[in-house]
This record gives structure tokens, C-alpha cells and sequence, in this order.
């Protein structure tokens, strides 16, 4: 069984016509399920496959779980979609210079998580491991590392969808500088 990655893909900012396309791929998504490969800015000079997905998506599959109105969470294979993200940003960035976007991800068992962020034509990525998160926790709480068992944090998940959204918020700041 694959490792699942969660990813939240945020559209920060947008003109009307970047925040009009953004609903419609959402809508063509929605008609395939989810299905991330069936983006329309995506380009299929071959059939969908593994490889395929891998170089235009970034993961094995992937597929959204849930949406809002500037947001879509994605579930995929073994790694984050994060070439999606960048080439979602690119192709926004034709109908608005100034299109901003972020995106966090976690491996189900944070064998690593992060962030990146997508701002006037400019990408950012920021990720760490679990033994980061794990140490950082034990010393954010005041755990000698020895001791400190992450299963037993009922606070460990939030903490760390936190810290990754804080990522991906100094990620725009920073861009956005």
C-alpha cells in the first residue's frame, strides 16, 4: 500500500479571470472524480500513466478529497503534487501577473512534510523530515529527545499542520519581498 500525502492547494490571491479558470478546473476536475490528470492545462502527448503522472503531477496518482472556493485538497501517491502546483501557477500567471498560491504536504507518516509557494511567477518549496519534526516537538515542549514519544503527543499533528502552514504563509511574505 502506497503512503498517502496530503496536500492543500491555496489560491492566496487572483484576478477575476485567474479566479474564474480556477473554478473552472476545479469543475472539469470535479466531472473526472478528482482526478488531478485531467487538469485542462495539462498537456497528453501520451497516454496517462504512471511515468506520465509522475513528470506532470509529481506523484504515482492523485486526486482531490475536498474542496472550497480557494481551496482543494489533494490526496496522492508516495510524494506531494507539487508539480502540479507549479505548473497550476504558471498557467494562472497568463491571466494574472501577480497570481498567489500556496500549498502544504505531509506523508501520512510524516516521513516528511512542507511547504511552497507560488507568487508572481516565482516558486519556493521548504520541506523537512520526520526526525526534524519529532526533535523540534520534543523541544518546543520541553522534552529531553530521549523521552519524548510522538504517539503519545495528542497535539503532535495539529503542531505540525501548523508549523507547515506558517511555511507556506512566510513563503508568500518572503516572494512577495
Amino acid at each position: 500500500m502506497a503512503n498517502h500525502v496530503t496536500d492543500t492547494i491555496t489560491l492566496v490571491s487572483g484576478n477575476k479571470s485567474a479566479t474564474r479558470r480556477w473554478h473552472e478546473i476545479i469543475d472539469v476536475l470535479e466531472s473526472y472524480e478528482g482526478d488531478l490528470s485531467a487538469a485542462p492545462f495539462l498537456k497528453k502527448k501520451e497516454e496517462v500513466s504512471n511515468k506520465w503522472m509522475e513528470k506532470n503531477v509529481g506523484a504515482k496518482w492523485a486526486s482531490i478529497i475536498d474542496i472550497g472556493p480557494s481551496v482543494m485538497h489533494v490526496s496522492s501517491a508516495w510524494s506531494p503534487t507539487i508539480k502540479f502546483f507549479e505548473k497550476l501557477g504558471k498557467h494562472l500567471k497568463k491571466l494574472d501577473a501577480d497570481v498567489t498560491m500556496h500549498m502544504t504536504y505531509s506523508d501520512e507518516f510524516v516521513n516528511f512534510a512542507g511547504a511552497c509557494a507560488y507568487v508572481e511567477g516565482n516558486f519556493k518549496d521548504q520541506s523537512q523530515s520526520a526526525d526534524w519534526f519529532v526533535r523540534m516537538r520534543a523541544d518546543k515542549i520541553g522534552y529531553p529527545i530521549d523521552d519524548y514519544d510522538p504517539t503519545e503527543d495528542e497535539e503532535f499533528w495539529n503542531w505540525i499542520h501548523e508549523e507547515i502552514e506558517t511555511w507556506a504563509e512566510d513563503l508568500v511574505e518572503e516572494l512577495e519581498s
